[in-house]
């Protein structure tokens, strides 16, 4: 099968946010999958609109390229290399067709972009005269990426749950090719420390550029029912419940803190004082 998960190298990083998908590609591949790394080097001019009330603003050639090569580096930490295929969207995107793309946006209504959270609020707020405009490319990023999808001829995409829109529409348009759908795989979303929706903008991103001090001290700074939940998602099930009812919630932490960043840097020497 081929497991697609994309990347928009909007940021100079990957945080541990990103992690969850990665794990759930990695037990794909060790399967014997092939993986699809797709860096969304084409789509980062746009930038993906979802949860913003603002359009992103525009990043350099040069720094994408930066930005590609910290999150290629990370993606073959986490990952390996076996069996892992980066590729990149600009690679068919730049070559897409007028007649293509024309195609392509006939199958889709204004209706159903802009009954996507995000823009009804920033038309309801922009008519209140106090919001931001909806750009057209805002509009064409799902289309984009879902193209992705069937180029790929990906069987299964894995995302977070806030990108469930985007990665059925990869399901339509292999759909108006005539291919086989892809099955779609949401992700649970994971909070920053203090309790809010991990991002730069937020600056409560745990990077995984962080040395393994480093992230384990981050780690242990979380808030203890951020913790928790952080316990839910990455601690394996047949353990969980074991590790949710202890008591004592520093050590919990810390295996917590220890789990995660050995995910990322294994083996790691004991970093518990």
């Amino acid at each position: 099968m081929i497991i697609k998960f994309g990347i928009d190298p909007t940021g100079e990083t990957l945080h541990i946010g990103h992690l969850v998908p990665l794990l759930r590609a990695k037990k794909y591949r060790d399967e014997g999958n092939i993986i699809y790394i797709v860096i969304g080097d084409f789509t980062a001019r746009i930038g993906d609109p979802t949860g913003k009330n603002e359009a992103r603003p525009r990043l350099s050639n040069e720094q994408i390229e930066e930005n590609i090569k910290t999150i290629v580096k990370q993606v073959h930490k986490v990952l390996g290399t076996e069996n892992i295929k980066i590729v990149f969207n600009s690679n068919w995107l730049s070559k897409v067709t007028l007649d293509t793309f024309y195609f392509i946006l006939q199958h889709f209504t204004v209706q159903q972009i802009i009954e996507r959270r995000m823009f009804k609020e920033r038309i309801k707020d922009y008519s209140k005269k106090k919001g931001n405009p909806i750009w057209m490319p805002e509009f064409t990023y799902p289309i984009l990426q879902g193209f992705d999808s069937y180029v790929l001829k990906a069987n299964i995409e894995i995302g977070g749950q806030d990108q469930l829109f985007n990665m059925n529409v990869g399901r339509d348009i292999q759909k108006m090719y005539g291919m086989k759908q892809q099955t779609v795989e949401t992700t649970p979303l994971i909070l920053g420390g203090d309790g809010n929706k991990m991002s730069k903008t937020s600056n409560n991103i745990i990077s995984l550029s962080l040395s393994p001090k480093e992230m384990f001290d981050a780690l242990m700074s979380i808030r203890d029912d951020v913790a928790i939940e952080y316990g839910m998602t990455f601690f394996p099930e047949e353990t969980r419940h074991d590790e949710l009812l202890m008591t004592d919630i520093r050590k919990f932490k810390i295996n917590l803190a220890q789990s995660i960043t050995e995910i990322v840097y294994n083996p790691m020497q004991s970093l518990v004082d």
